[in-house]
């Protein structure tokens, strides 16, 4: 079943499945990489959303991943961030960076959309 608008907006989505690598992504792309999972079989993908309202708050976006990733990434092999900087200034990334995780390169998630954006950057 697909999540509604309003609680991508307001509550995100929790991660489901038994899969290896858990995606921590912004809500509003939720439906798109949902979409792709089922679509390509990757059985292999949790995803986890956090509230696409944090958009209107991005001193708020790195808190919540760290903790997205503290309070769940332990039971992965692999955790990958499918947010953009999205207004943090700079901040998600570094926060990735400290936290060993992966994360898409990119002004905002929306820019995920374009046909130029670039190649996500692995963590080390």
């Amino acid at each position: 079943m697909q999540p509604d608008d309003a609680t991508l907006t307001r509550d995100g989505l929790a991660p489901s499945g038994r899969g290896r690598v858990l995606l921590i992504a912004c809500g509003a792309l939720a439906r798109e990489i949902l979409a792709l999972i089922g679509q390509n079989g990757w059985d292999h993908l949790d995803l986890h959303c956090l509230p696409a309202i944090l958009h209107n708050r991005p001193d708020r976006i790195a808190p919540a991943v760290e903790a997205a990733v503290t309070a769940r990434g332990a039971g992965y092999e692999r955790v990958f961030v499918v947010y953009a900087d999205c207004g943090t200034g700079g901040d998600l990334a570094r926060t990735c960076e400290r936290l060993g995780v992966g994360m898409i390169e990119g002004p905002h998630c929306y820019a995920f959309y374009e046909a130029s954006r670039p190649l996500p950057r692995r963590a080390k």
